[in-house]
């Protein structure tokens, strides 16, 4: 059972020509360019956006993965609705409120 789909998974088919590989570098070079500009856009330090850079370089698909979820992750933190869960120290309790002038006490 399995002669047959591992005849079917050779590299010599009319599939793996120069187009379809062009094709796949051009679109791999277009992710890459949008990715390291979405690195240089975050408002993070530059020393963590040349982490990002170089692992995205050095590896590509796995660093693509983490930066993804890295870019959402920061991307929340400054949301206006969903930011107050990711920075939880942000939010405003009763303790921090600005008192009001309550009314005087009856007597």
């Amino acid at each position: 059972m399995l002669d047959a789909i591992f005849q079917k998974l050779d590299f010599s088919g009319p599939n793996l020509g120069t187009q379809p590989l062009a094709l796949t570098f051009i679109l791999y070079m277009v992710i890459i360019v949008c990715t390291y500009h979405s690195i240089n856009s975050l408002a993070i330090l530059r020393r963590t956006k040349l982490l990002w850079v170089v692992a995205v370089t050095v590896i590509p698909v796995f660093g693509l993965f983490v930066y993804l979820f890295y870019c959402g992750y920061q991307n929340l933190k400054v949301h206006p609705i969903l930011g107050k869960y990711v920075n939880p120290k942000h939010q405003y309790s009763y303790r921090n409120q600005v008192p009001t002038k309550a009314p005087p006490a009856p007597f």
